[in-house]
């Protein structure tokens, strides 16, 4: 289905949230429904989650580990197969295969207690969609893994944020210094990295349709990246903006990506502070081919939003989520007075 167009000023944008939705980092639409998909990362007072939200209704609900399940791994097809520990799962960056009949998998990164990609079998026959654990794909060692999307044909890409093994990793990233990449993993073959994607803080992640650009995020430099897949020389562009870009996503022919206004440093030090933590988020939708930016939402008012992470179009609605809040938003253009 197109996206209908939300060409209006920033400024005539309405707004709206989804309340009791915790630290929702990252968020994908299961096409032709009305739900949404999300993370949810662990807090101190907070378990992982993983939530599904009902666009109707404007009402979130939980998932897993509530409402959900774990099965055993299947070892041909990973190498590792002990799920989960539950008590310290924190959901971050998600990424959805489309099944059929409603059949589909998601990706989810892990930063609790192991970093690691686990998958999920999500199955939308119920009224409440469900999610089952299925298996898990653990980072190469000291990879800090941030946003995932599966690639046309099997496997999938992750970002690799800074090195957990690098004591001075942080600073680096605070200095604007190269601190990550993305990376390939396909089963049988492990994790390789992508050409070109080297960057500082690499945060979000997607993939064309046909497989054939990458798109990543260096959020400390305020940088979206293009580089090409598959292409020895590899194509590397860069597209500088005025925030820090969160993640990336592709949606209706467009690279929707969405950040937070302000400096890593300070950013960072409002993420610690917790769900009451307010910073400006901007939305622009990136033409893939042109890198021709057009800016869709601009929002700066006070009410613990939190930190922006991820945006989507839905229709005639944007849903950007946030990495520490306990709501996400959704924006339209406002009637013509």
């Amino acid at each position: 289905m197109a996206g209908k167009s939300l060409s209006r000023p920033p400024s005539r944008m309405e707004v709206g949230f989804v309340s009791d939705i915790y630290s929702a980092e990252d968020l994908v639409h299961v096409p032709d429904t009305k739900w949404l998909l999300t993370s949810g990362m662990a807090g101190p007072d907070t378990q992982g989650h993983l939530y599904a939200v009902d666009r109707d209704a404007k009402v979130a609900h939980e998932i897993f580990p509530g409402g959900g399940g774990i099965i055993a791994g299947d070892p041909s097809a990973y190498d590792v197969v002990e799920p989960p520990d539950v008590a310290d799962f924190s959901a971050v960056g998600v990424g959805l295969r489309l099944g059929k009949a409603g059949k589909h998998t998601l990706y989810v990164v892990n930063h609790g207690g192991r970093s690691a990609v686990e998958v999920f079998a999500i199955d939308m026959a119920p009224d409440i969609p469900t999610a089952t654990w299925v298996g898990v794909i653990p980072h190469a060692p000291g990879v800090l893994g941030n946003a995932v999307a599966p690639l046309p044909g099997g496997g999938i890409i992750a970002t690799n944020f800074m090195s957990l093994e690098d004591p001075s990793a942080l600073e680096k990233v605070l200095a604007g210094e190269t601190t990550g990449n993305v990376k390939e993993w396909h089963a049988g073959r492990g994790w390789e990295d992508v050409p070109g994607t080297e960057c500082c803080s690499a945060n979000g992640v997607d993939i064309s349709p046909d497989g054939r650009w990458v798109f990543v995020n260096a959020w400390a430099t305020n940088k979206v990246i293009r580089v090409s897949r598959g292409r020895t020389p590899f194509q590397r562009d860069e597209l500088a903006v005025a925030f820090m870009p969160d993640n990336v996503k592709w949606s209706h022919g467009r690279v929707l990506v969405t950040g937070q206004t302000g400096d890593a440093a300070t950013v960072l030090a409002g993420v610690s502070a917790g769900p009451t933590y307010d910073a400006g988020l901007k939305v622009i939708a990136v033409d893939p081919e042109t890198l021709a930016v057009e800016e869709l939402v601009d929002f700066n008012e006070p009410g613990g939003f939190g930190t922006a992470a991820t945006a989507i179009q839905v229709e005639d609605e944007i849903w950007v989520s946030s990495a520490r809040s306990d709501r996400i938003a959704y924006f339209r253009a406002a009637p013509r007075s």
